[in-house]
């Protein structure tokens, strides 16, 4: 049995797997360190091994690896992205600067099936990744998020405060409804044109993954067929961890 982690800007996800079969999944705030760890608890059996993808910055790794000594003596695997892995090459010059979440959920995609696929991930930043046919990365956008969006507009703007989720409308009568309609569109617009000009340079459909924590309520808005993969990442890591 192996511990997962996916430790993200917002949340951590973590599942036990046994082998490349993942068990029930759980989600529990990010910060303050270490309380989203602390959230995981006392896992059935003890982990062979602990395997994360942190992109949640230097803090996090120092907080799960102090985590995992004091609670199973174990020092956990914080995933690097490489050259070349688990049928994966790829596209960065320097391979380790792609995100270790965006590495596993090529690695999950690739698992998943030997066909070209699109991989987007709607977190605190919204990722879109390109694979081949060959298990080539192609490279990616990233943009921000849904909940990233709607900070900086709080936060530089003196008439539009953080009054909490609105209605989703397409003409919003209230400033807290525009804000929650005007960021899922933007997200929604930036999904489907990235996809639209990846099909178009492959000349061929593409079928693509959605993930991640807002993958629920952008999904409605996209236009063509998504297909949700919300543990994308945690697949990917119980391939490398296997």
């Amino acid at each position: 049995m192996n511990l997962l982690i996916d430790i993200g800007n917002s949340r951590i996800k973590w599942a036990v797997a046994n082998g490349t079969k993942l068990g029930e999944t759980h989600v529990a705030p990010t910060r303050p360190f270490p309380v989203g760890f602390a959230a995981i608890g006392a896992m059935p059996d003890m982990p062979a091994r602990i395997v994360c993808a942190n992109v949640a910055g230097a803090e996090a790794a120092e907080a799960v690896t102090a985590w995992a000594n004091e609670r199973y003596s174990l020092t956990p695997v914080l995933l690097q992205a490489e050259e070349q892995a688990f049928g994966v090459r790829n596209a960065y010059g320097r391979p380790e600067r792609l995100g270790a979440d965006r590495w596993a959920a090529l690695i999950g995609a690739r698992w998943r099936s030997n066909q070209a696929v699109c991989v987007i991930d709607c977190g605190t930043a919204i990722t879109v990744d390109l694979l081949d046919d060959d298990g080539h990365h192609r490279g990616g956008l990233i943009g921000p998020g849904v909940a990233t969006m709607r900070r900086a507009l709080y936060g530089t703007t003196a008439g539009i405060a953080d009054e909490g989720e609105g209605v989703m409308a397409p003409l919003a009568a209230d400033t807290r409804s525009a804000v929650t309609a005007g960021t899922l569109y933007m997200a929604a617009a930036f999904i489907d044109r990235a996809r639209t000009e990846i099909e178009a340079m492959r000349a061929r459909d593409l079928p693509c993954l959605l993930t991640g924590g807002d993958a629920t309520v952008v999904a409605p808005l996209l236009s063509g067929r998504y297909e949700m993969a919300p543990d994308l990442v945690l697949e990917g890591l119980a391939v490398i961890a296997a």
